[in-house]
Parts: structure tokens; C-alpha cells; sequence
């Protein structure tokens, strides 16, 4: 359900999903499976998402272990890490 990450999403109008959120390892699971669907390609995630590839990646390099999962992925892809900017 690509719905279910929206709330992570700073360019979305719902409702945001707060780091205590029940709803949060949810919607932090459908952004990593739309990552990993789109190679994890940053850029194309965002596209499919309706944002760009700078917000995307800001969403998810914030937290460290959305930061890790995000590389595992990408890893898998032969693609670099993500980093967190300073």
C-alpha cells in the first residue's frame, strides 16, 4: 500500500506519522519495499512518490536505522550510501 508512507512524506498533505507513531515501522517498511521496487534508485522512488529526489533522500537519511535499512538496499543494487547531510 503506497498510501502507507505518505506520512513520512514532507511534500504529502495527510497527516505526518510522528517518530512514537504505532503506524511509523509501517509506513518506514512501505517506503523501504518502494525503494527496493525501484532498484534503490533514489530518484526514481521519489518520482513515483510525487517528490523529489533531495526531499526523499532528506526522509531518508534522518534516521539512522531508515538510513541503514535505505543502504541495505541499495547495497544489494551495487548502488553507494546514502549520507546524512551535516
Amino acid at each position: 500500500d503506497d498510501d502507507a508512507c505518505a506520512g513520512l512524506l514532507p511534500w504529502t498533505s495527510v497527516q505526518r506519522v510522528g517518530a512514537k507513531s504505532a503506524l511509523r515501522p509501517r509506513a518506514e517498511q512501505a517506503l523501504l519495499d518502494v525503494l527496493e521496487a525501484c532498484g534503490g534508485s533514489v530518484g526514481d522512488a521519489a518520482s513515483y512518490l510525487g517528490g523529489s529526489t533531495g526531499q526523499l533522500s532528506k526522509v531518508l537519511t534522518k534516521d539512522t536505522r531508515l538510513k541503514d535499512a535505505a543502504n541495505a538496499i541499495r547495497r544489494n543494487f551495487d548502488l553507494g550510501p546514502l549520507r546524512s547531510r551535516k
